[in-house]
């Protein structure tokens, strides 16, 4: 039976990847806070749990992410001083496991299988994304994989990250990629003097 997940050439054995969005679905993740954040909300305040958890949804799907909490309270009329415990939600909710995206889950079984070195560099509050990274079922996957954290170090598409990585791990710069799915993500990989591709190509692509 032939092989029909997405080809990296070989000359790449260093493979590191951005996490949301990349790996897996970040909605995965971020809904279900959304809801427990409304609920919770709703609990104290003279607000509709259903309407909460619409509008942070809806903002989300707009590109409305940045200073989203703040923008709730002043549309809800929401003391801010309930943004700390949003965020404490947000960072620590605890969630069914997560799956990975099927091509992604076939891409890294296969990389493992020809003894790649795997890597995952991720921006955003390290509280949080630490708390994705154990949301996720990784089914064993995660053994192979060496997680770093940019909040670690200084927001991609600074290339600290990468450059203590690198350090550490003796990456060679012209046989590594990185794989994300934001302009941030392109240019991290051009600072790093690093191949890019688009997870596009490889969710998009057909046998």
């Amino acid at each position: 039976m032939p092989d029909n997940t997405f080809n990296i050439p070989n000359k790449y054995q260093y493979i590191i990847l951005d996490l949301d969005d990349t790996l897996y679905d970040e909605k995965l993740y971020l809904y279900p806070a959304y809801k427990k954040i409304a609920t919770s909300l709703s609990q104290k305040h003279s607000v509709n749990a259903t309407d909460i958890e619409h509008y942070l949804i809806s903002e989300f799907e707009k590109g409305n992410r940045k200073n989203l909490f703040n923008k709730l309270c002043k549309q809800f009329q929401i003391p801010e001083l309930e943004i700390d415990k949003m965020l404490t939600i947000l960072r620590t909710i605890q969630l069914p496991k997560i799956e990975l995206f099927d091509k992604m889950k076939g891409l890294l079984d296969k990389l493992i299988g020809e003894k790649r070195n795997l890597f995952v560099i991720t921006n955003g509050n390290l509280e949080q994304q630490e708390n994705k990274v154990n949301s996720i079922n990784w089914e064993g996957r995660d053994k192979d994989i060496q997680f770093v954290f940019a909040a670690n170090h200084k927001p991609k598409p600074d290339n600290g990250s990468y450059n203590y990585l690198a350090s550490k791990s003796g990456i060679i710069a012209n046989s590594a990629i990185y794989i994300g799915d934001t302009e941030v993500d392109a240019i991290f990989a051009k600072n790093c003097g690093i191949a890019f591709l688009n997870v596009a190509e490889i969710l998009n692509h057909s046998a």
